[in-house]
């Protein structure tokens, strides 16, 4: 990997987890000192679970970049898909087996999807970004 694709890589995983580190500090903040009732142990687990979500979707994409942009939407919305049946999973089984605080913990599992479903679209527009400017690229050459 170059030097400049590594640090876009290093770059949007900084992005990432900073984006995880925030959402995840000011949700506990709220719950911890606004809501206190609705705060909940596993709350944490909701943040791992999109950055690790978030993390594998990157590294797809990264594995697909040099294909066409079809074929980059193919993958992105697969994994789009994935991960939202993945955190209707999650929910279903949060709210079945372990049970409490049922709304603080799907209003905060809606919440973090959003937020991190908005970053992955962002981290797709800089991969297709990049696929347009090298085709360009290789148009010039021919």
């Amino acid at each position: 990997m170059g030097s400049r694709k590594l640090k876009l890589g290093i770059r949007i995983l900084l992005l990432l987890s900073a984006t995880y580190i925030a959402v995840s500090v000011i949700t506990e903040v709220v719950y911890y000192f606004l809501v206190p009732a609705s705060y909940y142990e596993l709350y944490p687990a909701i943040g791992i679970f999109y950055l690790v979500t978030g993390i594998i979707l990157y590294y797809a994409l990264v594995r697909y970049r040099n294909t066409s942009h079809n074929e980059l939407l193919h993958i992105y919305m697969y994994g789009k898909m994935v991960k939202l049946f993945l955190t209707i999973f999650f929910l279903i089984f949060y709210i079945y087996v372990l049970d409490p605080h049922k709304k603080a913990f799907a209003l905060t599992m809606l919440a973090n999807y959003l937020v991190f479903s908005g970053l992955e679209l962002y981290i797709y527009f800089l991969f297709n970004k990049r696929l347009t400017k090298h085709e360009k690229k290789q148009k010039g050459h021919h």
